[in-house]
């Protein structure tokens, strides 16, 4: 069944994207974040050791953003309508992710709009805390996690969209 108030992934128009949504919500890693970590693959190290990891170096350091996201959201928004809602396991992590951001997104997302999550579930609760706050209710995930935009979907009546979507768009942004 499809559900009314989804952006369908085949064939988003961004100007039905911005005419349809309040308030954008942002993943940072694969998203916002090009996630490519390691020298010899995606990771720097196994899921088992990251913590460990954290403790001595900074991943983000070397991440890029996503040029074409960062066009769009210098473009077509402003800082009071974009979140980041990204998963941080520790303090070190929240302290790096928002540094990149912030370094990388500044002038478009503020720091209080960075909102950390311990697993990608509570993505959802932290739209609806959103929403709550701001008394807008068209908001719209925008994800590299398949499990994680179909969960938002199937939950709520927020808007979901793959990060790859935008990927067909790339000369409309200059």
């Amino acid at each position: 069944m499809i559900k009314v108030g989804v952006v369908s992934m085949i064939g988003l128009n961004i100007k039905e994207l911005i005419e349809k949504v309040d308030l954008y919500c942002w993943d940072l890693d694969g998203t916002l974040g090009v996630y490519a970590f390691g020298e010899n693959g995606i990771n720097s190290c196994s899921d088992g050791c990251y913590l460990e990891y954290l403790e001595k170096y900074n991943p983000y350091e070397k991440v890029k953003p996503n040029v074409i996201l960062k066009k769009f959201i210098e473009t077509y928004t402003n800082k009071d309508i974009n979140y980041v809602i990204t998963v941080a396991q520790s303090e070190k992590e929240k302290e790096y992710k928002k540094r990149f951001i912030l370094l990388n997104y500044g002038v478009s997302i503020r720091e209080s709009h960075i909102i950390f999550v311990e697993n990608w579930k509570q993505k959802c609760k932290a739209m609806q805390k959103i929403e709550s706050e701001r008394g807008l209710n068209r908001l719209v995930l925008i994800d590299d996690t398949i499990k994680t935009l179909s969960m938002v979907q199937d939950s709520t009546e927020y808007y979901t969209v793959h990060v790859s979507s935008f990927m067909n768009y790339a000369e409309l942004l200059g």
